[in-house]
């Protein structure tokens, strides 16, 4: 009777692994289909993406045309197409942490930049940009700014935020006063501001404590302050012309 009563269990266990079993594939199965749903949604939406860079003969090693591939891009360097227009959808790509929109025809940042998180270096260098959005606030971990060669004449309160900044390049622009934005930039350890319409530099430099290099090359500056003499870890000073 007792073995009986043994063989009466596991079978009973059997079956319930098979039952287990099932249900564990009948899981697997509707988990394959959820994801395959979502990877055809997601090729959806990022089509129009893929036909824009195909119009605009960008190169797949800088736009992969493998949406799989797209969605983990950490860098996008789209430099030098003389485009004035980028596509939203670049916005979703929210693994990019450097972007290079460097020689182009932008006259403004566009919005969908401020939506990328992870973004750690931004160069907009050579294009036809004049006012910065407040709304560059959004990205807190940037480290490096490249503003050069545009029409830039002031900088947003809002650039007060990106206290991670620690390189700020805005060289041949139209700048006519110091920007007191920079003030709260404390991390800052390379400030470029060539090129532009400067006749003096205000006495809180000496503020920017982390500052090793300072290029004020191609200002009309009438003078330096005292103060400039109170940047104990400045390595470069450089005023050529000026």
């Amino acid at each position: 009777m007792l073995s009986t009563h043994l063989l009466e269990q596991d079978y009973q266990k059997i079956i319930r692994q098979f039952e287990n079993y099932d249900d564990y594939l009948k899981s697997l199965k509707n988990a394959s289909k959820h994801l395959r749903t979502l990877q055809e949604s997601m090729h959806k939406d990022l089509k129009p993406l893929v036909e824009w860079a195909d119009k605009n003969h960008i190169d797949i090693t800088d736009l992969p045309r493998d949406l799989s591939l797209l969605q983990k891009m950490e860098r996008l360097d789209l430099a030098n197409h003389n485009l004035s227009w980028f596509p939203p959808l670049l916005g979703t790509l929210q693994n990019i942490s450097i972007l290079n929109l460097s020689g182009n025809a932008l006259t403004e940042i566009p919005q969908w930049i401020t939506k990328l998180s992870h973004l750690s270096k931004l160069s907009l260098y050579k294009n036809q940009i004049a006012e910065i959005p407040e709304n560059i606030k959004n990205l807190e971990k940037l480290t490096l700014l490249d503003l050069g060669k545009n029409r830039v004449y002031k900088l947003p309160a809002s650039i007060t935020a990106l206290q991670n900044l620690s390189e700020l390049y805005i060289s041949h622009n139209h700048l006519i006063t110091f920007p007191d934005t920079i003030r709260a930039l404390s991390n800052l350890r390379v400030l470029y501001i060539t090129d532009n319409h400067l006749t003096q530099i205000p006495d809180w430099i000496d503020e920017l404590k982390n500052l090793q290099k300072l290029n004020l090359a191609n200002n009309p500056l009438q003078q330096l302050p005292d103060a400039i003499g109170e940047l104990s870890n400045l390595r470069e000073l450089t005023l050529s012309n000026t």
